[in-house]
């Protein structure tokens, strides 16, 4: 190719690059899967602003105090206000939470006055900027015109701006849900205030509370205690301008002192309101920038989808670090009630999050992976075991110690391998301790399992076949971080654990994995039963290829490659009526959810993690056209701009997504970390910057036959591996290659590496590796390089 072509080619790429960096934020929808019933989740979320990984988060309550956790509809025209939020879930529920308001009356204020009305359609929801332009007491009274508030979040606090009416009174309100006349007040001058609440659903020690300090300008004309809510009037019925006004507002789990150390830190009057939205936007969009797409052409659907799964990938888990007076990192433990160094890890359940999230997150933010694993040792630390699901403190939801996982992967990925022995003690005592009866943590029934493989069906533990497979899936990734830090007699152990846990479980006649009685014969069940005495939010056909760690042993009992290949083609072809039989429980969500979609993909339920696995099965056991064109079709037609076939988890299935559809890269077997291959849905080639290596991935798609770009092209013919040579650059350092100029994102902790390469940062050579059972090292893949495929609108065998 003639230099100056390239040249020209080169600037092409990089100009629809721009481009596209510059309104990323445009294709997120921050109201996807807000949409929800108890029958039926489209994600099971509410509108969530914030700083990626942020100690707060922002949303919107529509719905009165009484309805809990659903505190948002996307329907509604009833408003509430801007409520600090730490739910990850409807099911798990909020914690020091409290509501910024603007109200107007014509009127004097009645005190039990704590929402207004507000039109949806001219309402603006950003991850890093809120705004409703017409709040009202009610529509009757629209004539005077309505309030605009404006929100923009940091860390630990959040800057807001309103505008307010002439000719009406006006009033902030910042209110909590719980306060009485004992709530600890305090009215300063210049429009100074404090307070404080201990709403919470669990997971927390005597004396937890979340401390708020703030201040607005100009100076209310009055201040009012109502019962620990705030409200700031003004007198504004004789203005003939709008008024606006200032409200910095912002919080700690540690102290009042330290509340106001946050809000000195993030929010100093220096700041204007509009620098502050842009430095939040700076953050999302250098974020949010990792992929590039190089001159290719995306469907606006594909983007709007691709973006709001990355947004949803980069609020979880929460980190609840604060900074001292010495400048470092502290936390309040909602283990021990005190305040200790370090991060602290919450706000996340391991039986949805380690199977993508993690994995997603050491792609992406790499510095961010690396305080979420130190946050967790932290958590172990200071409860003596390592959470499940912890909000803020342990809630014990779900069954399995799902974080062995997340450990073990940690310790053989090479992650933070400064933790590696703490983070091997934490998931050693889940393997080899049995907690106490009724416990929260830890592993229950561990020594039946351990000595029989199995837990008895109606012996007094629920799930018992769920459960003992993750036991087992936990016990091979343990025994492999076991190997690789020399503890060979741990290893041996667990590994031959897992294995009887597998053999014992599986039906060879029926093909499924069954429960079994006190003597260790199979009970008759029927295989649609959604029953919690067997199976967590499922049946045995979702659980039927739960060996993620042990394809050849699916491999073998299927009676070889060709029987299994056609077993995982039947699970999403077979009609089975009926689709589901409900147990005593009575329908959950997650059943009426697989049955909406079991006509085109059968009892394959992607609304819930027990099938996220099957896909990687399908790859790993040599499946690769069934895999690719399952693949393909749950990514098209599963994901919406507008949400999820069901609970999006705290980022896991938007993580599945990311993974699937951004990257073409996935992992079932965390012990061996390694990445199974599909075909990315982004459309030509694209690049990936490493900001923990400071590498570049790029993939390239090369059509075999000879269809254009915009066909869909799921089947995988070959993949080939250029690994990177060593770096290529002018600076002595190697993470001096990323343009230091545009950082990749900023966060209260520190700044994370990345940013786009201002020079080639690699060298390929002509060698390169067939990956012809398209798997790769992630440690390979780390290192940089280009991944070719050759790819095919048909079936390649």
């Amino acid at each position: 190719m003639p230099k100056h072509i390239g040249i020209i080619l080169f600037l092409k790429a990089a100009m629809l690059s721009i481009s596209l960096g510059d309104g990323i934020l445009e294709y997120v929808n921050v109201l996807a899967g807000t949409s929800n019933s108890y029958e039926l989740s489209t994600g099971g979320e509410t509108p969530l602003m914030g700083r990626p990984f942020g100690f707060n988060h922002w949303s919107v309550q529509t719905q009165p105090d009484t309805q809990g956790s659903r505190y948002f509809d996307p329907s509604s025209r009833s408003f509430y206000g801007v409520r600090c939020t730490h739910q990850p879930s409807v099911w798990i529920g909020d914690y020091g939470y409290f509501l910024v308001n603007a109200l107007v009356s014509p009127q004097a204020f009645d005190r039990s006055q704590t929402s207004v009305s507000f039109a949806p359609l001219q309402t603006t929801y950003k991850p890093h900027y809120f705004k409703s332009s017409a709040l009202l007491p009610d529509f009757k009274a629209s004539a005077m015109g309505g309030v605009r508030m404006e929100m923009t979040p940091t860390e630990h606090a959040a800057f807001f701006r309103f505008s307010f009416p002439p000719g009406m009174n006006s009033r902030v309100l910042v209110r909590i849900v719980d306060g009485n006349s004992s709530t600890p007040v305090v009215l300063g001058k210049d429009g100074n205030f404090a307070t404080r609440t201990s709403v919470n659903n669990g997971g927390v020690p005597h004396g937890f509370a979340m401390f708020i300090r703030g201040v607005v300008d100009p100076a209310p004309s009055r201040m009012h205690n109502l019962d620990g809510s705030i409200a700031l009037d003004y007198d504004t019925t004789e203005n003939s301008d709008r008024l606006t006004v200032h409200l910095r507002v912002a919080t700690s789990f540690i102290s009042d002192e330290q509340a106001q150390s946050n809000l000195d830190r993030e929010l100093p009057p220096c700041k204007a309101f509009d620098s502050v939205v842009m430095e939040g936007e700076a953050i999302w969009r250098d974020r949010l920038s990792v992929i590039r797409f190089a001159g290719t052409k995306q469907s606006s659907r594909f983007l709007r989808i691709f973006y709001t799964n990355f947004y949803r990938t980069q609020l979880f888990p929460r980190l609840l670090g604060e900074y001292d007076e010495q400048d470092q990192v502290v936390h309040y433990s909602p283990y021990n009630g005190r305040v200790m160094p370090g991060e602290l890890s919450t706000d996340s359940g391991f039986w949805d999050a380690y199977r993508t999230v993690y994995l997603w997150i050491s792609f992406v933010a790499p510095e961010i992976l690396d305080r979420l694993l130190e946050g967790w040792v932290n958590a172990y630390k200071e409860a003596g075991w390592l959470p499940t699901w912890a909000s803020p403190g342990q809630r014990g939801s779900m069954v399995g110690t799902m974080g062995d996982v997340v450990f073990a992967w940690a310790i053989v990925a090479n992650k933070s391998s400064h933790l590696a022995e703490e983070m091997y003690a934490a998931i050693r005592r889940d393997a080899f301790e049995e907690p106490s009866a009724g416990s929260l943590y830890g592993r229950q029934g561990l020594q039946g399992y351990a000595q029989h493989g199995f837990m008895a069906a109606h012996g007094g533990l629920s799930e018992v076949v769920s459960r003992g497979l993750n036991y087992a899936f936990a016990d091979s990734t343990i025994a492999a971080a076991a190997t690789v830090l020399g503890h060979h007699s741990d290893a041996e152990i667990l590994r031959k654990r897992a294995e009887k846990a597998l053999e014992k479980s599986f039906n060879p006649q029926n093909k499924l994995f069954e429960p079994l009685d006190t003597h260790g014969k199979w009970l008759k069940m029927n295989p649609t039963s959604w029953s919690d005495a067997y199976f967590t939010e499922a049946s045995a056909l979702q659980y039927r290829f739960y060996a993620p760690a042990n394809t050849d042993f699916l491999v073998s009992k299927y009676g070889g490659k060709d029987a299994l290949c056609g077993q995982i083609e039947e699970h999403f072809t077979k009609q089975v009526t009926p689709v589901y039989t409900a147990d005593g429980r009575g329908v959950i969500h997650e059943e009426t959810e697989m049955s909406l979609t079991s006509e085109d993909f059968g009892q394959y339920g992607h609304n819930n993690q027990p099938s996220h696995h099957v896909l990687g099965v399908a790859v790993a056991a040599g499946c690769f056209t069934v895999a690719d064109k399952y693949m393909e079709r749950v990514l098209r037609e599963l994901y919406s701009p507008e949400g999820w076939p069901g609970d999006e988890d705290n980022g896991e299935m938007a993580a599945w997504f990311m993974l699937n559809a951004g990257l073409g890269l996935y992992e079932i077997d965390f012990g061996a970390d390694e990445l199974l291959i599909f075909s990315p849905l982004i459309r030509g080639d694209f690049s990936i910057a490493l900001p923990g290596e400071g590498r570049l991935l790029r993939v390239e798609n090369v059509r075999r036959d000879g269809c254009s770009a915009t066909t869909p092209s799921p089947y995988v013919c070959e993949v080939h591996w250029y690994p990177s040579s060593p770096m290529e650059s002018t600076e002595d350092n190697a993470s001096s290659a990323f343009d230091s100029s545009v950082p990749y994102g900023v966060s209260a902790h520190g700044s994370i590496r990345g940013g786009w390469p201002r020079r080639p940062i690699s060298r390929e050579s002509d060698a390169h590796i067939v990956l012809s059972d398209r798997r790769l090292a992630r440690s390979e893949l780390s290192k940089g390089g280009r991944l070719l495929f050759y790819t095919s609108s048909t079936p390649c065998e």
